[in-house]
């Protein structure tokens, strides 16, 4: 990823072309932060524009045709780029977080949670390759724990 005065290079992959304009939309209010490099319409080209491009951030959607966002994701041979999960489908969270998601917006993104998602990213872009990286690796690891504990205002969550 470039430092973090750097414009944000993003990739915008989803099956349905109005999402995918719609998430342009939200990033047209940034043209001094965001430069969209690519939108794809599967996760095949995704795997293709991610490859070609290197960019920082892609906006990913998860039940797609063919190839959902997580097949996608590992089928490309390194993620130093931040992950937002952009869908219409609150049950996959979880398994988001443990593909080192930066922000799960479910669909229509309210602007507000747009706006924080993309913030957290340019705020910590820094420190993100790193922690991906560590994330990845560590649960490839022979030991790694199977659960993942999410501390919540009302209790813990597994």
């Amino acid at each position: 990823m470039s430092t973090q005065t750097s414009i944000v290079r993003a990739i915008i992959v989803d099956d349905d072309a109005y999402s995918r304009s719609a998430i342009r939309k939200q990033l047209e209010r940034f043209t001094d932060a965001v430069a969209v490099l690519d939108e794809c319409a599967s996760g095949a080209e995704g795997v293709r524009s991610i490859t070609a491009h290197a960019p920082d951030l892609v906006f990913l959607d998860i039940q797609m045709k063919g190839m959902d966002g997580f097949a996608m994701l590992d089928a490309l041979p390194r993620r130093d780029f931040g992950v937002i999960f952009t869908t219409s489908h609150d049950e996959y969270a979880i398994r988001a977080i443990r593909y080192s998601a930066l922000d799960y917006l479910l669909k229509p993104i309210k602007p507000s949670e747009f706006d924080a998602a993309l913030g957290h990213f340019i705020a910590n872009r820094a420190v993100l390759p790193a922690r991906v990286e560590r994330l990845v690796s560590t649960t490839k690891e022979a030991g790694a724990p199977r659960t993942l504990v999410i501390p919540m205002r009302d209790g813990d969550r597994h």
